[in-house]
């Protein structure tokens, strides 16, 4: 990645492409990061009503998760790409059309 929100267009080292040339290859990677998002977000109120229980404290809560709903897609972008590409890699292996034409020496 160049920058949080800017990433490269290919692997220096071989030249892969990491967008895969597909209209709407993006959309994968926000699926993941919403699904991400959402176990993340579930996991800590679970964890917040049995650590609290039997009295919780809901307003704390719901401003935590609040809080880290508008946060999280933002801080684990990077890894969600990361992990889209790989998923997609596993159940479609790189062609020969994935590579740049002339790879990085």
């Amino acid at each position: 990645m160049q920058s949080w929100f800017r990433a490269t267009h290919h692997c220096a080292a071989c030249g892969f492409r990491f967008d895969r040339s597909e209209s709407g290859y993006e959309v994968g990677s926000l699926a993941v990061n919403t699904s991400l998002t959402l176990v993340l977000l579930v996991a800590g109120i679970l964890a917040s009503v049995t650590l609290g229980w039997p009295t919780p404290n809901w307003q704390a809560i719901t401003i935590a998760m609040v809080l880290a709903a508008l946060a999280l897609p933002v801080v684990i972008f990077p890894w969600s790409k990361a992990l889209y590409l790989a998923l997609d890699v596993s159940f479609r292996p790189p062609a020969p059309g994935d590579f740049t034409a002339t790879p990085p020496a």
